[in-house]
């Protein structure tokens, strides 16, 4: 297994990555911590990832919304300027593919994984236990928060070894606690960060 950051359509550098780490579609896993589409030059095969068998996603942000400017509930402008351009160009087809297929993503993954519980979460959670905090947690709050890493919390979330976010772009993967922010700003021309479960 291998946990991802935000790709936002760079599919070539994800092609470049997935080469890197020699990773193997026939028994390895992807699991991406969302925001698979938007700014970057290949949101509509990024999102097409979802539709392979070893790889996985939670929701993010963006992939919000592209599914609320599909229902015409968001500004036009306003995902055009959040990167959704290229959104406005496909067909009609293609757009319900991709709301179906994006409709389904959830918001948290667990990985059960030799060194314990691993979670997988686009933005944010609260509260320091686990089940807790998954029961309670609202998409608005997962999808778009950035609370926990604007306050430097290093709070430990008990009852799971490690939980990984993306949304947040850092310069270098970064640790509080046993939450792992891994968007290191691919699209910003910036590293792709993936992180090997083992």
């Amino acid at each position: 297994d291998y946990i991802i950051g935000d790709i936002h359509g760079c599919y070539e550098q994800f092609k470049r990555l997935l080469k890197e780490i020699g990773f193997d579609k026939s028994k390895d896993r992807m699991i991406a911590c969302g925001d698979l589409i938007d700014r970057g030059q290949d949101s509509f095969k990024c999102a097409l990832l979802v539709r392979e068998p070893w790889f996985h996603s939670v929701m993010g942000n963006h992939e919000d919304m592209f599914l609320q400017y599909q229902r015409r509930e968001i500004d036009i402008g306003m995902y055009i300027y959040n990167g959704g351009e290229w959104a406005t160009r496909l067909d009609e087809q293609s757009s319900l593919i991709l709301y179906e297929l994006l409709s389904e993503l959830p918001l948290v993954i667990e990985i059960e994984t030799v060194q314990g519980l691993f979670g997988v979460i686009h933005a944010d959670l609260f509260g320091s236990y686990w089940d807790e905090a998954i029961s309670e947690l609202t998409p608005e709050f997962a999808m778009w928060s950035r609370n926990r890493i604007k306050q430097m919390n290093q709070t430990k979330i008990n009852g799971i070894e490690k939980v990984f976010f993306g949304h947040t772009p850092v310069n270098q993967p970064a640790a509080l606690g046993n939450c792992y922010y891994i968007d290191t700003g691919c699209v910003f021309g910036k590293s792709l960060t993936g992180y090997d479960v083992m």
